[in-house]
């Protein structure tokens, strides 16, 4: 048993090892960052707001539900009818009522003004907990403070505009909030669930639902747009998500999501460089601001297991060194 444990720390602390997983990371969120750039091209050729939003979901259901059946068997698919209800209300809520706003603030304001305003939602998903258990740690002000003043420098070149279209701005911060009670709730009432089980699931029930209220639409014939529909659905959708587990498991969960969060980074470069999207200086300090404010939720339930795994390696090193001085003591 001791030689197992000691061949399992080498393999975490082996540099390819490490090297391979934030490879994987890095892949993920090099994948993500395409998202928004994909759903403007295609509202540039005239692609209607649910025909995306379906083709996005049945594109990728089956991957996932494949990735499933690979990873964890036929006994993965079977659930109780309670569970089945309340994974179908949160995904439901969660996952499509997320996607769907976030396609319409895409098609409404910039698309990496509209990333980085979607991608507030970890700070969303630690507040919905902290009520949740009735107590907010003051860490959070400061972080949220931090948060709401690079969203201010961020929209602060656009304020003309999104008064304009107040709901641009009202669907970004939507999406937030629905992404972030998904991963609240996945997180306090699916934690035996495997992170690929839940999200298989969050996928394919939201496709039967749009499938049965919208399949019957036209789907266009343009094959430029069904090129465009399987990068959304595989190269920023399914992939992404496949390396992020795999990367997750390799190099952990706070080095992993702090490296995930390079996503709105990407997705201003290739805003810039793809749509034309140019970036003032505040607008930039902004940006940085709520990574900053992102990274730091991220990495603090990283930190708060790093410090318990220290107290419990000390309480075991004194118990240890207590029942050894118990041991040679002379009768």
């Amino acid at each position: 048993m001791q030689s197992q444990s000691l061949q399992c720390q080498r393999q975490r602390g082996d540099p390819r090892r490490i090297g391979a997983g934030t490879l994987c990371l890095l892949l993920a969120a090099f994948g993500f960052s395409f998202k928004s750039i994909l759903i403007k091209l295609l509202y540039a050729r005239g692609i209607e707001h649910d025909t995306i939003l379906i083709m996005r979901f049945s594109m990728s259901a089956p991957l996932f539900a494949l990735a499933l059946l690979f990873r964890e068997g036929p006994r993965a698919f079977r659930m109780r009818l309670s569970e089945f209800a309340a994974i179908s209300a949160i995904s439901i809520i969660g996952i499509l009522g997320s996607t769907y706003l976030s396609l319409y603030a895409i098609q409404r304001m910039q698309a990496s003004i509209a990333t980085v305003l979607i991608f507030t939602y970890p700070i969303i998903t630690i507040l919905i907990l902290a009520f949740w258990k009735r107590r907010l740690p003051l860490r959070m002000f400061g972080i949220s403070l931090l948060a709401l003043t690079g969203l201010a420098l961020t929209l602060r070149a656009d304020a003309m505009s999104l008064m304009r279209d107040p709901g641009a701005l009202a669907a970004a911060i939507g999406a937030a909030i629905c992404f972030g009670f998904y991963n609240a709730a996945g997180e306090r009432f699916f934690s035996g669930f495997s992170p690929l089980r839940l999200s298989a699931f969050s996928i394919m029930i939201p496709t039967l639902v749009l499938m049965a209220g919208l399949g019957w639409k036209q789907y266009p014939n343009d094959g430029a747009a069904w090129t465009l529909g399987a990068l959304l659905a595989i190269l920023s959708g399914f992939l992404p998500f496949y390396l992020f587990m795999i990367g997750l498991r390799i190099v952990g969960a706070g080095p992993g999501t702090i490296t995930n969060s390079l996503g709105p980074v990407f997705n201003s470069l290739w805003a810039f460089l793809l749509l034309g999207e140019g970036k003032s200086p505040w607008q930039l300090l902004g940006i940085g601001l709520v990574l900053l404010a992102v990274i730091s939720v991220r990495s603090w339930p990283a930190q708060r297991w790093l410090r318990l795994q220290r107290i419990r390696a000390r309480r075991r090193s004194l118990q240890g060194a207590r029942s050894g001085a118990l041991v040679t003591q002379p009768q």
